[in-house]
């Protein structure tokens, strides 16, 4: 009888260190990277649109953070993407309103002024403790007065 209920509390305890050693090298680990990327690029998605949107202008400063686990987190912010990388992991989102890269002079743009200044313009590229400006400033954009959206590195 002690022999069945040692071979049964071995076998018992081969499964748990089964179990336990596949879950810490298994796929869902690098899915919880991923899900932590995506919600930091839809933050600042999300916090690019809400100051896009003010009906004034509006300053705001956005530090990248790190993932839970400490990991340094990435961001290139282009004209019409923004990615976050974090080791194998990423992340990509398109903000729902306009980021330009580029300093306004204060003269009046056009639709191809614009476009060429932003067709210009390098991506930036930030990591986890830099932060962004985000800058909604209203422009004489063909005539008329338009909120835009600018993007800069701090510092």
């Amino acid at each position: 009888m002690d022999f069945v209920i040692s071979r049964v509390a071995m076998s018992v305890c081969a499964l748990l260190v089964a179990g336990v050693l596949s879950g810490a090298v298994s796929l869902p680990q690098f899915e919880g990277e991923d899900i932590e990327l995506r919600g930091i690029v839809e933050g600042f998605c999300g916090t690019a649109e809400d100051v896009a949107g003010s009906s004034s202008e509006v300053e705001l400063t956005w530090t990248v953070p790190s993932l839970a686990s400490g990991a340094v987190v990435g961001i290139t912010v282009g004209c019409g993407l923004v990615t976050a990388e974090s080791g194998d992991s990423r992340a990509m989102a398109r903000p729902g309103c306009g980021i330009h890269l580029w300093e306004w002079d204060g003269t009046t743009l056009n639709r191809s002024h614009v476009e060429a200044l932003d067709d210009g313009s390098l991506p930036l590229l930030v990591q986890s403790g830099d932060s962004m400006l985000l800058k909604s400033i209203t422009v004489d954009f063909e005539g008329f007065s338009h909120p835009m959206l600018f993007v800069s590195v701090c510092g």
